[in-house]
C-alpha cells in the first residue's frame, strides 16, 4: 500500500497548526441500469476517512506530495479490510429513496488500487478546517483541551 500526502486545498496561513489525518483512497467499477436509464459503466475514486470511515466528497481531485507538511500525524482506526466493505457498500451517486426507485448499481471494488494518504487538518484560531473537503467546524468547548496536543 502506497502512503502519499495530499496537498491541501485551502490555503495554509501563518499560525495554522497542522494535523495529518489518514485518508484511504481506492478505485471502484460502477455498472448502472434502471427502468428509465441506459446501462452505463463508470470508474471512479472513492475516498474514505480513515478515523470514523465515512465517504469523503474532495473539493477537487487531490494533487499527491511526497514531502509531508510538519504537523502531528493520527494514526488510521480503520483496517484495510473495513476500507474495502465500506467502499463495496457506497451508493456512488445512486440517489437514495424515491429519486432511486428503478436503479441498481453494482459496485465492484478494486483492492489492488488501495491506497492510505494523509490529510492535513488546519486548525486557524478556534476552528478547524478539514484541507480536503474543505468542511468548517468549530472547536467551541474542546479548544482548551486540543490545545495541548494539537
Amino acid at each position: 500500500m502506497k502512503e502519499r500526502f495530499l496537498e491541501p486545498l485551502l490555503a495554509v496561513e501563518a499560525g495554522d497548526r497542522l494535523l495529518l489525518a489518514p485518508v484511504f483512497s481506492v478505485d471502484v467499477e460502477i455498472y448502472e441500469r434502471g427502468l428509465l436509464r441506459r446501462p452505463s459503466y463508470r470508474r471512479v475514486r472513492l475516498w474514505v476517512d480513515g478515523l470514523t470511515g465515512r465517504e469523503l466528497a474532495p473539493l477537487r481531485e487531490p494533487t499527491p506530495s511526497f514531502l509531508p507538511l510538519e504537523g502531528r500525524s493520527v494514526p488510521p482506526r480503520l483496517s484495510e479490510a473495513k476500507v474495502l466493505f465500506v467502499a463495496e457498500g457506497s451508493r456512488c451517486g445512486v440517489p437514495e429513496g424515491w429519486r432511486g426507485w428503478g436503479r441498481y448499481a453494482s459496485v465492484q471494488v478494486l483492492p489492488q488500487s488501495l491506497s492510505m494518504d494523509w490529510r492535513y487538518l488546519i486548525r486557524r484560531g478556534d476552528r478547524l478546517l478539514d484541507g480536503l473537503t474543505g468542511d468548517d467546524h468549530e472547536l467551541g468547548i474542546l479548544a482548551p483541551f486540543l490545545e495541548s496536543g494539537l
